[in-house]
């Protein structure tokens, strides 16, 4: 199953800040983008076949942003959202399974993600 968040999420140092400025508001932030990509993950409105594999493809606008800050942040986020529209059942130790990749892109014009998910066998 491919996914393509069409936008890019915010970095592991913007939920830091965000956290650091008060609680209320750290939660505000996770909460505003994790609502932001259920409403896309409700197009593929299936339970997975766990466990999965996934490989994330981080496409951003420039290089200013460090791939760990990229992804740190934007992995808790969407992997709650599947969890929270029920792709998933959990985020945990057996519902994914590794290797979970990693690669990064730049795309002036149209930042996203891209998930590329391979449900298990039956």
């Amino acid at each position: 199953m491919r996914i393509v968040i069409p936008f890019s999420l915010p970095g592991l140092n913007e939920i830091v800040d965000a956290n650091r400025d008060g609680w209320h508001k750290g939660s505000g932030l996770k909460r505003h983008w994790q609502h932001r990509v259920e409403l896309v993950l409700k197009r593929h409105a299936r339970p997975l076949k766990e466990p999965v594999t996934i490989h994330w493809v981080w496409i951003e606008k420039d290089r200013r942003r460090d791939p760990d800050n990229v992804m740190g942040g934007g992995k808790k986020i969407v992997l709650d959202a599947m969890v929270r529209v029920k792709l998933l059942r959990g985020d945990g130790w057996n519902n994914i399974r590794p290797p979970m990749t990693d690669e990064w892109k730049v795309d002036k014009k149209k930042p996203r993600v891209e998930i590329e998910i391979t449900e298990a066998e039956e």
